[in-house]
């Protein structure tokens, strides 16, 4: 919790540009599916090869997802 408050401190102040803020608001979301695939849908339990998909997956898509958001034009 009080690093969810210290976050949204630091990126609404202004101390930092839109596209940080954006990219970091995309690797906490990620990080988010990683806690839900894991304790919510209790994958934390499964075997190690499941796991290993889990993780492989959950990184792959969300730098794909940042990496597609920095590298696009801006117009």
């Amino acid at each position: 919790m009080t690093a969810t408050v210290l976050t949204t401190w630091v990126l609404s102040d202004g101390a930092v540009g839109g596209e940080v803020s954006t990219v970091v608001v995309l690797l906490i979301a990620g990080s988010k599916v990683r806690l839900v695939m894991r304790y919510f849908m209790e994958l934390r339990d499964a075997g190690r090869i499941p796991r290993v998909i889990l993780e492989v997956w959950v990184l792959g898509v969300t730098l794909m997802i940042v990496g597609f958001y920095v590298l696009a034009p801006m117009g």
